[in-house]
């Protein structure tokens, strides 16, 4: 989700910005996934499964990662979206 480097001219800044609106995609298609998981999760916690200590830890966890991937995901955005005007910007004045 990341690129090494900040492209350094529009045509590449444009295609970071694809690259990263796919990577979101791809973060989307599994968001059913997760809600199935957290919900079963939750309701062996609440029927009193055994393990059920366990498993809230792994939701939790889940939970953490997938905040800090969007989180990661929204300020590399940003980042790209500043880089792509930056670009656009130094081409308009011949930069």
């Amino acid at each position: 989700m990341t690129a090494p480097d900040l492209a350094q001219n529009v045509p590449r800044a444009e295609a970071v910005m694809v690259r990263h609106k796919e990577h979101h995609a791809e973060i989307d298609t599994y968001t059913d996934a997760f809600t199935k998981f957290s919900l079963m999760g939750h309701r062996l916690i609440a029927e009193g499964h055994f393990l059920a200590p366990e498993i809230e830890e792994k939701i939790s966890i889940l939970e953490q990662r997938k905040q800090l991937l969007n989180d990661t995901w929204a300020r590399r955005k940003a980042l790209y979206d500043e880089n792509l005007d930056t670009q656009v910007q130094c081409s308009a004045v011949g930069l």
